[in-house]
């Protein structure tokens, strides 16, 4: 579909790229520790620039817990037309 998100390789390195940026980004909005343990699913959507969808585990270490959470999330990150990324959902 013209325009629709199209299946992408999880070891692409903009997939892992996108992921890693919205883990960043993430980990300073929640003041916690996130780290990525693996990418379940990605899509790609060509617009004026490029949105990765990226369906992920990861796990979650706030400073009050004594061990990590694990999480499914699903980011969405935009890829400008200058490579500026940023960080559009997290679910």
């Amino acid at each position: 579909v013209a325009g629709g998100y199209a299946d992408a390789d999880t070891a692409d390195a903009n997939v892992a790229a996108a992921a890693n940026f919205a883990i960043k980004k993430r980990s300073k909005t929640l003041g916690a520790g996130i780290s990525l343990v693996s990418i379940a699913k990605a899509r790609m959507q060509v617009v004026a620039g490029m949105n990765y969808e990226v369906c992920m585990e990861v796990d979650v270490k706030r400073k009050t817990d004594k061990k990590a959470d694990r999480q499914f999330a699903r980011a969405v990150v935009y890829r400008n037309l200058k490579n500026k990324l940023s960080l559009t959902s997290w679910t």
